[in-house]
């Protein structure tokens, strides 16, 4: 009997020792939090969930990653570390998308820079988180934006500061006088060639000098008249263009 406590002693001093010299793994809690429910988390590059992982690590070095749904043709990718020395006290780790910012302006086209730096024309995307952006556009006053008074829907105004446009081109007179006088130098000119041509066709009938001077005549007059349409014309599609 003496022999068999022996024994049981012993076993007991080896069980104890190893337990002191192999103490059990502790483990932390871990919450990850994204600010995209779609995001997918990895820990040391291994699938842990998405959007919110709550779980358990050991202690020891680890690298967090969020990366956004994988159907955004821009997707993000951010890492973070994560050492967990004392078991005791839950982590928490906190991994933010930064979004975009679709920028319209009105007029368009407005040329858009940030820290001076050319970064595009409007309607534009643009970081959400931005400092201040400048818009620039001739004829108009520049102006500065800053991310805490613009909201997603609003369209920025810019102050025009050129000459006023006044009413369309096409309300005008000059338009209705230069349409007038395209209609009337046309007609004239159409006038003006056909008799010129039958002036000539009797001219070949009798050889008389008499018609040749006539289509002469005609076929000058034909001529001013078209070179008047051709200014009309000219004047009418400079002003359209410039409207």
């Amino acid at each position: 009997m003496k022999f068999y406590k022996e024994i049981f002693l012993i076993l007991f001093l080896i069980i104890f020792s190893m337990e002191s010299l192999f103490p059990q793994d502790c483990k932390a809690k871990v919450t990850i939090n994204t600010n995209a429910d779609s995001s997918l988390i990895f820990i040391n590059n291994n699938f842990a969930g998405r959007g919110k992982v709550v779980t358990e690590l050991a202690e020891g070095n680890y690298l967090i990653t969020a990366e956004e749904s994988s159907s955004l043709w821009d997707a993000k990718r951010i890492s973070d570390s994560l050492n967990i020395a004392d078991c005791s006290k839950p982590k928490f780790i906190t991994l933010n998308f930064s979004k975009n910012f679709y920028l319209q302006t009105d007029p368009q086209d407005v040329s858009v820079y940030a820290k001076d730096s050319l970064i595009g024309f409007t309607p534009l995307i643009v970081p959400e988180y931005f400092n201040s952006l400048e818009l620039k556009k001739p004829n108009y006053k520049d102006k500065i934006l800053y991310s805490n008074n613009i909201s997603p829907d609003e369209i920025v105004k810019l102050t025009y500061m050129g000459i006023p446009n006044g009413k369309s081109f096409f309300k005008k007179n000059l338009f209705k006088i230069l349409m007038g006088g395209i209609i009337v130098l046309g007609s004239a000119t159409a006038y003006f060639k056909l008799k010129a041509d039958n002036r000539f066709s009797q001219y070949q009938e009798t050889w008389n000098d008499y018609y040749l001077t006539q289509t002469r005549k005609y076929d000058l007059i034909c001529g001013i008249t078209m070179g008047a349409l051709e200014i009309n014309l000219g004047v009418l599609l400079y002003y359209f263009l410039n409207d």
